[in-house]
This record gives C-alpha cells, structure tokens and sequence, in this order.
C-alpha cells in the first residue's frame, strides 16, 4: 500500500517593490545605504533632514523630532501620507515646483541638527489661566465684541470657544505654545494689528525654521488678544478686591475721534506704596455718550469686577465735558450717589478754565460780541484779493475760544488794514466800540493762553496748576486795572 506524503505548500515570498530613481526628485528623498548588489534598502525624507517636522495644529501629543526613514517596500503613498501629515507646508510648496526648481530646492540648506534652532531649550511649560465666568461672558462677550469689526464668520460662541466650557464658575485656558503667545503679546504692544502681528510671526518663523511658530493667523491673534484683555480685568478686580486696599479713585473721560466717540476709564490705586495707575476701559462707544450711557456702562463693568467696589470707591476725576459735570444728571454725579460714602471731585483745570473762557465770551459786548466777530472773520476769509495781498487770510473760527483768541490776535495785528478794507464795506464794517473789545479780549487770550499751556504739561501736579492759575488771577487783574 502506497504511503500518502503530504505536501506543505511553503508561504510565497513577500513582494519588496524597489525603490525607483525618480522618486528621489519627485518626494524630496536621499538615499542612505545600498546592499551588496547596489540595490537600495534605504532612504530619508529630506524635508525632515533639514526643515523638521512641523507642528501639529491639532492633536495633544508632541510631534518626533526623528527624521523619517524608508524600508522596502517603498510605496509612492508612504511617501505622500508622511509629507502631507509632517510637512504640509512646504510640501505643498514643493509639489508646485518644476523638476528644475525641484532640483535645486534642498541645495545649500543646512542640516536641521546643525541650525540653531535644533539647540532651541525645549519649551515643555504650558501657561494656564483662570478666569471668572462673568469677565469671559460679559465683558469679553459683549462688551468687547463688535461683529462689525470682525470677520463675516465670527461670532461671540467662536470668539469664546478658546476659553471652553465654564466649571464651577470659572473658565480655564491653557496656551500650548508660550513663544507664540508672548511674542503675539509683544507685537500687540508696540501697535501692530492683528493681521500684522501674525505675519510678522510668520516670518520670524520662515527665518528661524522654529516650529513652534508656525501657523500663526489674524484669528488667532485676536484670540490671543481676548486671553490678554481678560488677564488684565482679573488682575485689576483682585487689586480692587484686595482686603489691603481700601479705597481707590476713577476717572473718566471721553473723545471723539474721527467721528467715532471712544470712552477712557481708569482706576487709580495704591499698591504696595506705590500709586498704580490702570486703563480699565479705552474702547469706542456706538451710543450716545450721555451721561446715563456712560454710568451703565461704568457700573456695569465695576460690578463684575468686584461686588463691593461702592465701598471703596473715594474720589473721582473728570473732564469738564457738560455729561461729566452736570449738577443734575452728569457722569460724576451719579457715580457720586453711586458711592456708599463721600467722594473727593476731582476735574481737569484745563477745562475749567476752557468753560470760564466759553462763558465769558458769551457775556461780552452785551452778548453778541462772538456773533459780529464770526461775521467779520467770514467776510474777510472770502476776500481772496485782500488775503493774497496781506500773505495769508484771516484765521478760522471753531468752538473753542482758543482759535477765537488766535483769530483776534490776528485782526487786531492787521487792523489798520483791514480798516482800509471795511471803509469800502461799511454794510460788513464793525463799530468803534468792537475794535476796542477785541484790543480788549485779545490782550485777555494772549495771557490765558500762556497759562492754559503750562498748566497741561505731562509732569504738572495738581498744586502746580493751582499756583499758575493764581499767579493768572493777579495777572488779570494788573491788566484790567
């Protein structure tokens, strides 16, 4: 009987496709080492050889820094999945080459552990914060936000996402990458906006190969802004809140700037012996600036700062605009009756000084000396003949008395003339007793405008401003004697 033999089919051997010349150009690859037969067994991603690996956008884990190798079987996809995940960027930049460019695309480059950056102190910190629901909510949400100013796509849930969900009334942000997020904040500082700021980094990026800055965007920016702008409110609401500090001064003012109003807020507190004063709010208005927006808005943000800040509050300081010092319904007044006790009033001198003035030319020549003069000043400023002849027309006229005193100034220095003129414009010609009051109030500007000069000097203390406006009084006072 035949013995039965069994066969066992040996396994095929494993397809080891080779490496093909071609793909040295056309993927960024080296070859490293050969066998016997000159066959190659393996080669290098030069993109990782001498740019890194770039940093992930997404994802918790560190990048290797390990330069990519590749064993048989080398598949074209192997080489497309690692350029695309690790080297996006430049890779996207060297599929759009010719072969030309390609050829000479990692010419004169230096190997990445011979660049500098490669030596770069490992940045492992991690910068976290925490922040009170309502500084996130109410004031980065809502008061610092304005659609209009920001991308069509951009919305209060999306500004907000980067402080994640609220726990226990509180958010929590971490910054993965420090460098990034400090040389945002330092660019930001010196003025930059956000889309400069991220193109800057960009660059430092482009230069330095540093792969912690890459990927930086305007979006970004402007959420790193946002992390700032919070950091800044918990830092004044734990000054404001600090049981050591019992009382600090606000101050308010408001501007206008090419037609848009923007409101200034500061506090004022004493710190370790030191006078610290602080920006709480510099940020334009779309209402209108009445004294009642203003005071919502001012309450509003001190009540979310800290809860017992009417207690504390002891003085506050103002511009002599009519919304800040009304008696009635001014900002300094209802923040006044805001206050659990009395308050020390404090208002610029300069406008003082500049509502005494507007007064007082209201007053004069029976009330309508401001009018004549507004009359004489168009008429004068239209005769383009007698302003060619004289070398320059007469000055003009706004709302503050301080271009009146200038306009006056230059009238009487020029008013034999213009007495010339008006003799031929007697419909236009002002009366004897005009000319004295002008020779009058110009003689008054002239020295209250040297005062109004030094009194609003950088480094003037408010005593200083005192002893000048005294030293104006007497002044005045020699002079109309």
């Amino acid at each position: 009987m035949a013995t039965l033999k069994l066969s066992v089919s040996k396994k095929p051997p494993l397809r080891k496709t080779p490496f093909q010349d071609a793909h040295k150009l056309h993927y960024g690859l080296e070859v490293v080492a050969c066998d016997a037969v000159g066959a190659v067994c393996s080669v290098r991603c030069l993109f990782c050889r001498y740019f890194g690996r770039e940093e992930a956008t997404k994802g918790k884990r560190k990048r290797t820094k390990n330069i990519k190798y590749y064993k048989a079987p080398f598949r074209p996809q192997n080489y497309i999945e690692h350029n695309t995940t690790a080297h996006s960027a430049k890779w996207t930049e060297y599929t759009d080459l010719g072969d030309s460019e390609k050829a000479v695309f990692f010419a004169d480059l230096t190997s990445r552990s011979n660049q500098l950056v490669a030596h770069f102190e490992t940045e492992s910190a991690v910068l976290r914060f925490s922040f009170p629901e309502l500084i996130v909510t109410e004031l980065i949400g809502k008061i610092f936000f304005n659609a209009e100013d920001e991308d069509d796509d951009m919305t209060v849930a999306r500004a907000l996402r980067v402080f994640g969900s609220v726990v226990d009334g509180v958010f929590r942000v971490e910054i993965k990458k420090p460098m990034r997020f400090t040389l945002s904040v330092k660019h930001l500082r010196v003025g930059l906006s956000f889309r400069q700021t991220a193109a800057v980094i960009q660059q430092h990026y482009n230069v330095t190969g540093n792969s912690k800055l890459y990927g930086m965007t305007d979006a970004m920016t402007g959420t790193y802004a946002r992390i700032l702008v919070a950091y800044s409110f918990q830092r004044i609401s734990n000054l404001i809140a600090d049981p050591n500090m019992w009382g600090f001064a606000f101050a308010c003012d408001i501007t206008t700037h090419t037609d848009r109003s923007f409101i200034d807020q500061r506090v004022r507190v004493a710190v370790d012996s030191v006078l610290v004063n602080l920006h709480l709010l510099a940020i334009p208005m779309f209402d209108r600036h009445t004294a009642v927006v203003q005071v919502r808005l001012i309450v509003r943000v001190l009540d979310i700062l800290s809860a017992n800040w009417r207690d504390k509050l002891i003085g506050i300081s103002s511009d002599g605009e009519n919304t800040m010092t009304g008696r009635h319904g001014g900002v300094v007044t209802l923040l006044e009756k805001e206050a659990t006790h009395s308050v020390l009033r404090v208002w610029c001198a300069a406008h003082q000084m500049d509502l005494v003035m507007k007064a007082g030319f209201a007053i004069f020549g029976s009330g309508d000396f401001v009018k004549k003069t507004k009359d004489l000043i168009v008429h004068l400023r239209r005769q383009k003949k007698l302003s060619t002849e004289m070398g320059g027309a007469a000055k003009k006229l706004t709302n503050r008395w301080l271009y009146m005193g200038n306009a006056l100034q230059w009238i009487v220095t020029n008013h034999f003339r213009l007495e010339e003129h008006l003799g031929e414009n007697e419909a236009v010609a002002p009366t004897p007793s005009w000319w004295v009051n002008a020779a009058v109030v110009c003689g008054i500007t002239v020295v209250v405008n040297v005062t109004f000069v030094k009194i609003q000097g950088k480094d003037v203390l408010l005593s200083q401003q005192m002893a000048e406006i005294e030293l104006l009084v007497d002044s005045l006072r020699k002079l109309l004697q």
